[in-house]
Formats: structure tokens, C-alpha cells, sequence
């Protein structure tokens, strides 16, 4: 029998795309996901990731038996949910999963609500922000806040309830000279700054950015990769460049910076997508409706 940890250990690896990365992601060492991948290499007779220069690449093998795991995963994570509930005597539990820059707004204030109003309900939260890893995890949440060209449709067993447009601003370093014109800006007028990424390069939100760059007629001068909002802002604090960023992300920015609005903004669509069997539930309902109430009060112009 396949060991589960290491089919986990896989998955991340092939979602991620590195070791490295897959080493956080999970909070082992390098080294560690190295020699579970091994392992399962021996376990499997598979050749499941080929060396690539410094780096490594999933095979198909390793591709396909990740995505063979996901539903086997999903079973033992709601086992294991299952016997934490039994352990604990909970009566209720609901899954919730989130980005970051919508959870940071949106969730804890309706997480709070619901542990006011359902005393017994246990909440079970996952920071999903890995483009492979959010598909890995459609299936087990009763609510997942994600941004809709991140399914297209929604998966069989679901449905999506739209949350909010959340418009793209302009990150610039105080005392650029874009802080010290009158009025927002076009995309147009960062055609020739040197950018900040701020997405994984698959990502859904970045892809809003990188589709409305190309209407504009041009493709953004990248300076510096990161992969979050925060590391972004703090890269043009210090001088490197300009970043975009959705408005939903810009909640706490330092005196570093200047927020500048854009005309004709990318937007993003925030869905939550809810399991239907799911739907049936109060606890369930009203994270809803409280969603849509953290989304009034962090901007209410937009309800």
C-alpha cells in the first residue's frame, strides 16, 4: 500500500513545482521532501521527477499519480476531520477555504460571527494560495472563496455565489513622479516602469492583470519576482519598481508607498464556490450572508 504522507509529499511537490517551495509549503526541510520522494520512487517503481539544471520537473508518471491522490487525500482529510470532530464531541463542523488577500478581509470577522451564533460549530480553515493545490482541494470544502477564472465553471457538486468586483490600483514608491500627477492613471501610463510581480505565474488573479496589459497593448517590464502582496509593496518601498494590486489586498500599506486608482481598472470576480449538498445547511447559509456583509463593510461603495 502507498504511503499517504508521501502521495501528500507529491502532490505538493507537483503543485508547487519545487522541492523548495514544496519544503514550506508543508514545513519540512528540503532535504525531507527530497527523501520522501525517493521513497516513493522505490515504492512505486516510478521515475516520478527528473533533475532540470538546479531545479527539478515532474514526470508524467508523477503528474498523473498526483493527480490520481487527490481524491484519496480528500477521503483522509475528512476522516481525519471526522475523528477530530467524534474526539472533541463537536456536533457541526464546516470547511472554509480562502487566498490570502481575501481572507485577511473578508474572513475573520465572518468566522467570528459564526463562532457567536453557533457555539458548537467547529470551523475548519485552509489558506489555499497554489494554483494545483486549490483544484487538489474543490472537493472538501463546504465554502471556498476564489476568483472565478480560477475554475471557469463551477465543478460538478457545486455552485458559485458571487462575492464581489474587486478593482486593481497602482502601487508606486512615495515621491514617484506618477504620486504627483492630478487624477488616476491608465494602464497605459506604466507602459515603461519597471514592474514588481506580485502572483504565482499561473494565478488567476495575476492573469487579470497580465489580459488587461495586453488590451492595453503592451506587457509589463518585470524587475523582481515575488510571489504576495506584501513582499511586492516592500520591494517598491524601497525603490524597484511599481506593482498592481487588487483592492482587496491594499488594506494596510506603508507610508513608503502611494495607492494611486486607475481608470477603466482589471477586475477581479470574487466567488464563493459552495458544495451543494452543503447548501442545506444554516451554518452554512449564513457565512454566506456574512461574507457578503464583511464585503459591504470593508468597502462599502461597492455594495
Amino acid at each position: 500500500m502507498l504511503d499517504i504522507h508521501r502521495l501528500r509529499v507529491l502532490r505538493s511537490v507537483v503543485g508547487t513545482g519545487s522541492i523548495q517551495a514544496a519544503s514550506k509549503k508543508l514545513g519540512f526541510t528540503p532535504s525531507a521532501i527530497s527523501q520522501q520522494i525517493t521513497l516513493l520512487q522505490r515504492e512505486t517503481g516510478l521515475t516520478l521527477v527528473e533533475r532540470v539544471g538546479r531545479g527539478i520537473q515532474p514526470t508524467a508518471s508523477g503528474i498523473e499519480l498526483a493527480e490520481a491522490a487527490a481524491p484519496v487525500l480528500e477521503q483522509m482529510a475528512e476522516l481525519d476531520a471526522l475523528a477530530r470532530r467524534l474526539r472533541d464531541g463537536q456536533t457541526g463542523t464546516l470547511s472554509l477555504a480562502f487566498f490570502a488577500s481575501a481572507g485577511t478581509v473578508l474572513v475573520p470577522t465572518t468566522v467570528a460571527r459564526l463562532q457567536q451564533e453557533f457555539p458548537d460549530l467547529h470551523v475548519d480553515l485552509e489558506l489555499i494560495d497554489v494554483p494545483l493545490a486549490v483544484a487538489e482541494s474543490t472537493a472538501r470544502p463546504d465554502v471556498q472563496l476564489i476568483v472565478t477564472s480560477a475554475f471557469g465553471a463551477p465543478p460538478p457538486g457545486f455552485s458559485q455565489v458571487p462575492l464581489h468586483r474587486d478593482p486593481y490600483h497602482v502601487v508606486v514608491p512615495a515621491g514617484h513622479p506618477l504620486a504627483k500627477r492630478e487624477g488616476p492613471l491608465t494602464l497605459v501610463d506604466l507602459a515603461d516602469e519597471p514592474w514588481v510581480d506580485n502572483e504565482y505565474p499561473t494565478a488567476a488573479c495575476r492573469e487579470v492583470v497580465m489580459t488587461a496589459c495586453a488590451q492595453s497593448g503592451f506587457h509589463p517590464r518585470f524587475s523582481v519576482q515575488t510571489r504576495d502582496y506584501p513582499t511586492a509593496v516592500a520591494f517598491v518601498g524601497a525603490g524597484l519598481g511599481i506593482t498592481v494590486m487588487p483592492q482587496l489586498a491594499l488594506s494596510s500599506v506603508p507610508s513608503t508607498v502611494t495607492v494611486i486608482p486607475l481608470v477603466d481598472p482589471p477586475v477581479r470576480e470574487i466567488v464563493a464556490l459552495v458544495k451543494d449538498r452543503s447548501r442545506s445547511s444554516s451554518a452554512v447559509n449564513r457565512t454566506i450572508e456574512l461574507l457578503h456583509e464583511a464585503v459591504r463593510v470593508a468597502h462599502p461603495k461597492a455594495a
